[in-house]
């Protein structure tokens, strides 16, 4: 579950116009690099709060990035992500 406070920052920032930056949640080491029911619960919302067609979602584990597209019909995919650090 998000902190009550995140959410309410996120709220205040939309109030302002500023754009939509995501969820987070932590992803022990060692568990998989794949999207769970919590991932996959919270990128439909997002896709629902922000009317995008679709949305990436990076998720790093393990030092490992991996990054998946969700779009607005419910297909997923993995799509490339590069990082500059």
């Amino acid at each position: 579950m998000a902190d009550p406070g995140h959410l309410a920052a996120a709220e205040c920032a939309a109030a302002q116009g500023w754009g939509y930056l995501g969820y987070w949640h932590s992803h022990p080491a060692g568990t998989p690099q794949h999207p769970s029911e919590v991932d996959l619960t919270d990128w439909h919302a997002a896709l629902e709060t922000t009317g995008a067609a679709f949305l990436d979602f990076p998720i790093i584990t393990g030092g490992v990035l991996r990054a998946w597209r969700l779009h607005r019909g419910g297909d997923l995919e993995e799509v490339p992500w590069t990082s500059t650090t």
